[in-house]
C-alpha cells in the first residue's frame, strides 16, 4: 500500500508491511550495474562460501510503502539514513523485510517520523537494520520574494 494517511494516523508502531524477495543473480547484477560496483564476490566465490549480495541491495525498501508519510509532502527533508549490517546476504537466498514507524517527534518546527526496516532471512536471522528519519513540514511550499 502506498497511500498517505492523515497526520494522526502516523504513529509509533505503525506497521508498514512485509515484503519477500529472492536475491537472484539478475537482481544483484542490476544493482551492481546501477551503482557501478562490480565486485567479483557478487557473482563468484567469496570468503562467505559463495556469491554474496551487495550489503544495501534493498537500500530503498523504506520508500516502498509510504503510509508513514504525513499528508503534506511539500517541504519533506530526507534527514539521514543509518544502517547496521549483521551478516552477509547470499545470492539465491529468500530475504524478507518488515517496515514500521519507531519514532515521531518535533524538532525546530518540523515533525520527524522515523521508519525502521528489518532485513531477515528465511529462518528469521537478521541481516541488517535500516533507520530513515524524515523531517516533514506542515507549512507547505514556500516562495521567495
Amino acid at each position: 500500500m502506498t497511500t498517505t494517511l492523515k497526520k494522526d494516523d502516523v504513529y509509533v508502531g505503525l506497521d508498514c508491511g512485509r515484503r519477500d524477495y529472492v536475491i537472484s543473480p539478475e537482481l544483484v547484477q542490476m544493482y551492481a550495474e546501477a551503482v557501478e560496483d562490480h565486485n567479483p564476490w557478487y557473482s563468484g566465490p567469496s570468503p562467505f562460501g559463495g556469491a554474496v549480495a551487495p550489503a544495501l541491495i534493498r537500500h530503498s525498501e523504506v520508500f516502498v510503502d509510504r503510509r508513514w508519510y504525513l499528508p503534506n509532502i511539500y517541504g519533506n527533508l530526507h534527514a539521514k539514513q543509518e544502517w547496521e549490517l549483521f551478516a552477509p546476504i547470499m545470492v539465491g537466498e529468500l530475504l524478507w523485510t518488515h517496515s514500521f514507524v519507531t519514532e515521531r517527534y518535533t524538532k525546530r518546527g518540523r515533525d520527524y517520523v522515523v521508519n525502521e526496516v528489518l532485513y531477515l532471512g528465511a529462518e528469521g536471522q537478521v541481516y541488517a537494520r535500516g533507520r530513515t528519519p524524515r523531517a516533514l513540514s506542515e507549512r507547505g511550499p514556500t516562495t521567495k520574494r
